[in-house]
């Protein structure tokens, strides 16, 4: 590729020697006036003799660079014919007033037709030079297609380089934190790339993300920065002497190539996260799945347990030993049933498969059936509801919204001595939202740990031995719920001791039709 392409592009042009050019523009001349002595010797018109310099004036203005050759040829050509064939004959005086007019004419037409033809040269020149850069350009994009990984990006961007131009081009990558890599690629030869250390790449990255224009001098290599739309992929490296004496044109084909570069590798880098995207989606199917059929097998003997548990506690509710033991049996296999609910709500709602049902629904019949719910385990603590006289209709799928409740005051029992307070209010807020209050007189909620509760299986570390630890999926579901019916959820201490649990929802509009919304 190299040398056609650089064939293409000096098109075959004779090497530019002003002494050549002279030689050459001499040679003409000095063939036209022997072939015009030669027509003068056969008695044709002078009128052939000028086109034969005007011939001369055309092929010296094709074979020399510039229009400046093909006009000094044209008057060498006027005073050489003036010598050798107007009278009196060798010399350069005028005897007759009218060559005057024909040595202007002569003069006129062979400058415009020399500066027509360097002129149409030059449109040559420029056609094969763009021809030779397509071809460039398209045999680079050939090769980038090949090209997987941003080392072998580099590898064809100085490859292309060095074979167009002859510079030892080089590429500096960067890595996936944005820093420049310990060594960089540098085309040497045409098949010789090398690797070099680079330099204080500390001072390279400070240099190119404080860059306020094209590209930085430097003693050894102007740069030139690769951009992608976030960040910074690499940096091409073209040899100071060479930088230097680029051309304009040159310079836009190089940032051809830099552009080139700049989509491989963004390409690169989009396929990496799509892949890593996909990966992640995958085995958070695939843990989703698993939880989902783990929780399935353990429900029904949970149940089981439950039940057995209830029977023995009734049984021998008159032996105090035996009916400690099944509540405590009891209150395990709940709380294990508990986690698995939860478990269960969360894979449905994470892949989509729960339907969430929204209708006018009374919030004083949904805190009733959660109270109910968890009335056992709410034993012990005093528990204060309130509801406003109105009657507060929400837009929502009554069924979740229970499990909201369930899920905060059972997390209240758990962190509330008995003899403490737990409350369940609500009031109306703004225009159309509804407030939800649940509040504790317990331990609170670690200064260090709030702004992490709705994480998914986050779980404190400073709890109190006495309180069952979860696995942190309770207070994620709320969010995912209250998130999915357009409201908010927050959470907050209060002063004095116990934590608050807030979350809006949206109230039903007189009118307002049924509709049910799948997360699918």
């Amino acid at each position: 590729m190299t040398k056609q392409l650089l064939s293409k592009l000096s098109g075959g042009l004779a090497p530019k020697q002003p002494a050549h050019f002279v030689l050459l523009a001499a040679s003409l001349i000095i063939g036209a006036t022997l072939i015009g002595l030669l027509f003068r010797a056969l008695g044709f018109p002078e009128t052939n003799i000028v086109i034969t310099y005007i011939l001369a004036v055309l092929l010296a203005a094709r074979f020399t660079p510039g229009y400046r050759w093909g006009i000094a040829t044209a008057f060498v050509s006027t005073f050489t014919y003036n010598f050798f064939f107007t009278i009196p004959l060798y010399s350069f005086a005028v005897s007759d007033s009218s060559h005057i007019i024909t040595f202007a004419i002569m003069t006129i037409t062979a400058s415009i037709t020399g500066a027509l033809t360097s002129k149409a040269k030059a449109s040559e020149e420029e056609a094969r030079r763009r021809e030779a850069e397509v071809l460039m350009l398209y045999s680079f994009t050939n090769r980038l297609s090949n090209a997987f990984t941003p080392h072998e990006i580099a590898g064809v961007a100085v490859n292309t380089i060095h074979s167009f131009w002859g510079w030892q081009a080089a590429c500096l990558c960067f890595n996936g934190e944005g820093r420049p890599e310990d060594s960089y690629i540098q085309q040497v030869g045409e098949d010789t790339p090398i690797w070099r250390r680079t330099e204080e790449p500390q001072r390279v990255m400070n240099e190119m993300l404080q860059l306020r224009r094209a590209y930085l001098a430097g003693e050894e290599f102007f740069d030139w920065p690769v951009y992608s739309t976030k960040k910074l992929l690499a940096v091409v490296r073209i040899p100071t002497p060479d930088a230097r004496t680029m051309t304009d044109d040159q310079r836009q084909a190089l940032h051809s190539v830099i552009k080139g570069v700049a989509l491989a590798m963004d390409r690169y880098g989009s396929a990496r996260a799509r892949l890593k995207s996909e990966e992640e989606a995958a085995q958070e199917r695939y843990r989703s799945s698993l939880l989902r059929a783990i929780s399935h097998d353990l429900r029904t003997p949970l149940a089981g347990i439950m039940g057995t548990a209830e029977i023995l506690m009734e049984r021998e509710r008159n032996d105090q030993q035996k009916s400690a033991l099944a509540a405590a049996i009891y209150s395990d296999a709940q709380w294990l049933h508990d986690i698995v609910e939860n478990v269960l709500s969360l894979t449905r709602i994470q892949s989509g498969a729960s339907v969430i049902k929204y209708e006018p629904s009374a919030l004083e019949e949904i805190a009733e059936a959660a109270l109910n719910h968890v009335k056992r385990r709410l034993e012990g603590r005093r528990l204060e509801v309130r509801l406003p006289d109105e009657l507060l209709m929400v837009m929502a799928d009554g069924r979740l919204i229970q499990q909201v409740l369930v899920n905060l005051l059972d997390n209240a029992a758990k962190h509330t001595p008995p003899g403490k307070r737990i409350s369940l209010s609500a009031d109306r807020v703004g225009r159309g939202y509804v407030r939800v209050t649940v509040e504790d007189e317990g331990e609170g909620v670690p200064p260090e740990d709030l702004p992490h509760i709705f994480e998914m299986f986050y779980t404190s570390k400073k709890r109190s031995s006495d309180v069952k630890k979860g696995i942190g999926l309770g207070l994620p579901i709320c969010e995912a719920i209250i998130k999915a019916h357009g409201g908010t959820v927050s959470a907050e201490n209060i002063t004095g001791g116990g934590a608050r649990f807030n979350f809006m929802l949206p109230l039903a509009k007189d009118g307002q039709n049924d509709k049910t919304h799948s997360d699918n």
